[in-house]
């Protein structure tokens, strides 16, 4: 889903009416990524 949004640009708020998340938790996963994202 974070690629979805960051690569091919699709907006937050489609994705999250697509798949039904709350999209705090889009941002939740975006800052794990970004903080974390070199460890993985």
């Amino acid at each position: 889903m974070l690629r979805r949004h960051l690569i091919d640009g699709v907006a937050v708020s489609t994705w999250c009416d697509e798949d039904q998340l709350h999209p705090t938790v889009f941002y939740r996963w975006r800052k794990q990524l970004f903080e974390n994202g070199a460890a993985a």
